[in-house]
């Protein structure tokens, strides 16, 4: 095969690739937490910026329709081909089977215990990036407890790691695998464990000004914010540096950005140089920048749609891919909802629409929102 060859091949290769990824879709599921057979139900985006309703498809056990933001939704990242579904009425978890083609879902129908001894506000479920083990944080029993997950996605039996001192209300692998990171509410704490073997180590704290809720981690895994509830006042963000498993003390943020309401969701972009905040209780999104040491400033906030209010924690992107960010809401009139935005790489978001998009089956906020792709 001589040069030209070669360098034609290269160029029709290139073509069809590019082609692929412009054509890309994502997946985006959202927990419905419906009080009697509980359901998960989502969309599939893309290409083009369409969207195509997916589901509901019920689970094998119930919800309760009052529940944390973190109650139990989680991919297997890495193949992509898993989601869980936490059924947080009658402690167990569900597992599909994700379609990848069209993101549709078929359900495994055993029951597999998350561990959790009480019925809580939810069980935060978050997997390492391998797909080999799964967490789950209790609220019913503040433990966190471990599953091992098999090539055919079935889960292991529960094996209980650790006793938090508070609830556990969101918890995170960071992306090498290393860490687990926990806020825990009232005890105004975010913890690290690390991660050794598939097991907990002994952690390490620091304490926030307010009430820490959702979590994200940096795509380096030397950086972790949490959003803080801040009842009536300005938005909140307490970032620390994140070494070898070891946090930092807090750096707090605590007028981050001009909303006078409570936020919590946070979320770190797909490359590292934008940072989202979700507002609880109005209809926006704080947009910041993040720069070296893991320090933030302010940017600017969109609004993600009308008559609509953001349910804390409930905010998600592609971890490979800037193409969409999705957010769980809640309408004025109780109809959940999600929204969709179109991210730049400048770290803006534009909404897919002036309204956002009606699920079919729930009865109260969505609860956490995982995003799989991009296909």
């Amino acid at each position: 095969m001589n040069y030209v060859t070669k360098f034609l091949l290269a160029v029709i290769f290139t073509i069809m690739t590019s082609g692929s990824v412009m054509a890309s879709h994502i997946c985006a599921y959202v927990n419905d937490n419906v009080k009697g057979l509980n359901a998960v139900e989502g969309y599939k985006v893309g290409p083009g910026n369409e969207t195509l309703h997916i589901g509901p498809y019920r689970t094998n056990g119930r919800g309760l329709a009052q529940a944390f933001s973190s109650g139990g939704l989680a991919a297997a990242r890495v193949k992509e081909g898993d989601l869980y579904v936490g059924d947080i009425g009658s402690n167990n978890i569900t597992h599909f089977i994700i379609n990848k083609t069209d993101c549709t879902l078929s359900k495994d129908p055993t029951k597999y215990p998350s561990g959790d001894t009480q019925i809580g506000l939810g069980d935060s479920l978050t997997i390492t990036p391998g797909g080999h083990t799964m967490f789950v944080g209790s609220t019913g029993d503040d433990h966190i407890y471990s599953h091992t997950i098999a090539t055919n996605g079935a889960l292991g039996t529960t094996f209980t790691e650790a006793l938090g001192s508070d609830y556990p209300v969101e918890i995170v692998v960071s992306p090498d695998g290393e860490t687990l990171l926990v806020t825990y509410l009232y005890a105004l704490q975010v913890c690290a464990y690390p991660i050794v073997r598939g097991h907990l180590g002994a952690p390490n704290c620091q304490s926030t000004g307010n009430l820490p809720y959702g979590i994200s981690v940096d795509p380096d895994s030397s950086c972790v914010y949490a959003g803080e509830l801040n009842d009536g006042g300005p938005s909140e963000i307490a970032s620390f540096k994140l070494t070898a498993g070891v946090l930092g003390p807090a750096m707090e943020y605590n007028a981050f950005g001009p909303a006078t309401y409570t936020d919590a969701g946070v979320l770190v972009n797909w490359d590292n140089t934008a940072i989202y905040i979700s507002d609880s209780s109005s209809a926006q999104i704080t947009i910041g920048t993040i720069t070296p040491g893991c320090n933030l400033r302010y940017k600017t906030i969109i609004s993600d749609g009308r008559d609509l209010v953001d349910h804390p924690g409930q905010i998600a992107q592609a971890p490979i891919s800037h193409g969409y960010v999705v957010t769980g809401d809640i309408n004025y009139d109780n109809t959940p909802s999600m929204g969709v935005f179109e991210a730049h790489e400048n770290g803006n978001l534009t909404p897919l629409g002036t309204d956002q998009l009606s699920l079919m089956s729930g009865e109260a906020a969505p609860s956490t929102i995982v995003v799989v792709g991009p296909r």
